[in-house]
């Protein structure tokens, strides 16, 4: 089926599905992109969630709008959370609100979204963060845009220990995600407060970003580069790590089918004549019927009225059906 064929009704292109999907497209998961109205709508959603996360977010780092004003920690923390806890429960039925490619690629790592839908949901990501960044510089006043909050690491820090901060705040958010998949509750709630509390304990160590596409729109507009590196480094190992441990060591136990019980050793021997045994039982209940002329009436009116010939012909397929059943139980 093509998308732009004349021919095709309105709603034949705007769900569109390819006849055949190969295995390897099947493995990099086509079948999640290839129905094109939702996917642009999955794109659209990550793109204006990272674009509301980097707009306030980063808006809250702004400084000098009066005499002495700078924010605080705890004012930059609550609002990167409250924004992400906001954008979670607004476009997570849409996308999954990711808006973090750490948590794209941590999601992939364990199996939870395929490689292409990845890949644009990073784009989406990126993308977001970008015409964010722009926004803000054009609505702020040049003597409060500071660095537009560019990440930069603690200059008392090494890059490895930047990396490994960026890594294990990435990591916690990441287990906060998996649990949010499968426990009851507010999930926006609690990756929000997640990201609240690594912004409170990382802040003066790499400003807690764990997530590059975060880092990349104000570096890209601000052309600040210095160790941009580690923003990507660190959270993307951080999410797989959390992916690798959720999907190994943490994934929910599917319960046991219960164990049919043991059958006779002579009946699972000799199943023809387990057959006859419950053959000749069902005969004898039938021998025992009071009324066997009622028997005919009531089963004819049932299935066929006035046939007592259907009746016979009912009584077979019932047995037939018992017989089925019989053998499927073997």
């Amino acid at each position: 089926m093509e998308l732009w064929n004349t021919n095709l009704s309105t709603a034949e292109r705007n769900v569109t599905y390819s006849p055949i999907i190969p295995g390897a497209w099947a493995a990099a998961g086509l079948h999640e992109v290839e129905v094109y109205s939702t996917t642009w709508r999955k794109f659209a959603a990550e793109f204006i969630g990272t674009f509301l996360l980097v707009l306030v977010g980063c808006g809250s780092t702004t400084v000098a709008w009066s005499e002495g004003y700078k924010p605080t920690t705890v004012q930059i923390s609550l609002a990167f959370g409250l924004i992400v806890a906001c954008v979670v429960q607004c476009l997570g039925h849409v996308s999954g609100a990711h808006v973090n490619p750490a948590v794209t690629v941590g999601l992939l790592s364990a199996g939870h979204v395929f490689l292409l839908r990845a890949v644009m949901y990073i784009a989406a990501q990126c993308a977001g963060a970008i015409a964010a960044a722009v926004v803000l510089k054009a609505l702020t006043p040049e003597e409060s845009e500071s660095t537009l909050d560019v990440t930069t690491v603690s200059p008392h820090l090494t890059l490895t220990q930047a990396v490994f901060v960026e890594a294990f705040i990435t990591f916690f958010l990441m287990m906060t995600v998996f649990g949010a998949r499968s426990a009851r509750g507010s999930a926006g709630f609690a990756i929000g407060l997640s990201i609240t509390t690594c912004h409170l304990f990382a802040m003066q160590y790499t400003g807690a970003s764990m997530n590059p596409a975060r880092s990349l729109g104000p570096a890209m507009v601000t052309g600040v580069w210095h160790n941009h590196w580690v923003y990507w480094m660190g959270p993307l190992a951080g999410g797989i790590a959390a992916g690798a441990m959720s999907s190994c060591l943490f994934r929910p136990s599917v319960p046991k089918a219960p164990v049919r019980p043991t059958r006779d050793s002579e009946h699972r021997d000799n199943p023809t004549k387990e057959m006859e045994e419950l053959t000749g039982q069902l005969h004898q209940k039938v021998i025992k019927t009071k009324d066997r002329k009622k028997l005919h009436t009531w089963t004819s009116a049932a299935f066929f009225p006035g046939s007592v010939t259907c009746a016979h012909t009912a009584a077979l397929v019932g047995y037939h059906m018992c017989q089925s059943a019989y053998d499927i139980y073997l």
